[in-house]
Order: C-alpha cells, then structure tokens, then sequence
C-alpha cells in the first residue's frame, strides 16, 4: 500500500512539472535562453557618469547615463566580451530607456573586432529608428524596433544573426542625424544630448530559435 502511495505521489509530481514546463515553453516559445547583464562592476564607462535616481520603472532601479565634459573622445557604455554560442546564432537584446531631453536619443552597437559592427539610432520624439550602420558580415537578419511604455519610457529592441562566439555590446545617449548613425557614440557630436534614464536590470540578451 505505502509503494502505491508514493508512486501516486512520484507521478502526480512528475505531471505538474511537465505541465510548468510547457507552460514556460509556450510564452516563450522563441527564446532557448536568457542572460541578463546588470554586474555595472564589469561594465566599461566613457565619457559617461552612471547615478541613481529616485525613481523606478516596473519595480526595477533606475540609473542616469549622463554625459560628461573631460577629455574623452567617445561617449558610450560597453558591456565587453559577451560569450555566446561558438557558432553564433540569432539573439534578441532589450533595453528599457527614458529620455531627458529632446536630444536624448539612444545608439546600440553590436560589435566584433573593430571595424566589424552593426550601429543603431533609436529616435524616441519620432518613435523610430533613426539609422542603421552595417560594417561586414558579423550580423544578418537584423531587425530593430522602438515600442512606448508608460510614463514616457521606451523599450528598444535589436534582434540579429550574429556569426561570432563572441560580441561587445555599446550603448549611450546620442543627438546625432541619420547620415551620422556610424559615429553615434563621438563625444564632438553628442554636445546637446547631456543623458538618459536606463533600467540596467532589465537589460537582457536571448538566444533564439532559428
């Protein structure tokens, strides 16, 4: 009696799992993985401040990336050597911003070894992307959007193909126009736009189903 007891236990168990199981798979049917990347300590700071403020955003911190004057040439955060499938594969990257001023827009870069990178401009007033730079074959496939949240955030996203075991990933405040969407990140061209909002624990990366 006590065995049938304990394979009743062992297989009703064993069902609920499966059941929570599929139920994960089924929302996110597309992603085989997911990292998130908010460690600031491995994070690489230039020419930008990153500070608390006293707000949040669906219950996460927030963080003020502001541009600073001093004798940097560049204006950008980098999350370096982001180690993925050594074959490469088609990923999703998400980030959740907020702009402070007009001229807050925000540049992505996914990049290999330089000059080999894909560049993008997100322009928040127009709720659009603004450009795209493509640097060799490192991405394919790429396809971007720009989607308004509440209270006057935005969540950008970069889906790509990426043919590397490796990438480093840039991102900052930028101003500049469409035919200047491969120098976003240059200190001389980001003078208006002073910074933005960011969530850095919603910053995430997913593999994908090819």
């Amino acid at each position: 009696m006590k065995r049938l007891i304990v394979a009743y236990i062992f297989f009703t168990l064993t069902i609920m799992g499966c059941e929570k199981r599929k139920n994960h798979t089924s929302v996110h049917s597309d992603v085989i993985s997911e990292v998130r990347y908010d460690e600031f300590k491995n994070w690489e700071f230039r020419g930008i401040e990153m500070s608390k403020v006293n707000e949040q955003f669906q219950g996460e911190d927030v963080y003020n990336l502001s541009v600073v004057d001093h004798i940097e040439t560049f204006t950008f955060v980098a999350i370096n050597n982001i180690k993925i499938r050594y074959t490469g594969g088609k990923y999703r990257i998400t980030f959740f911003v907020k702009p402070i001023n007009e001229y807050s827009n925000y540049g992505i870069r996914v990049q290999e070894v330089y000059p080999t990178r894909l560049d993008a401009v997100f322009d928040f007033a127009s709720k659009t992307v603004r450009g795209v730079y493509k640097n060799g074959e490192f991405t394919n496939n790429e396809k971007l959007k720009i989607k308004p949240e509440e209270n006057g955030w935005f969540e950008c996203v970069l889906e790509l193909e990426i043919k590397a075991s490796y990438f480093r990933l840039l991102f900052g405040p930028t101003d500049v126009v469409e035919n200047q969407v491969k120098s976003w990140e240059s200190e001389a061209l980001n003078k208006k736009s002073r910074g933005l909002l960011i969530v850095p624990s919603k910053i995430k990366i997913e593999e994908l189903k090819l």
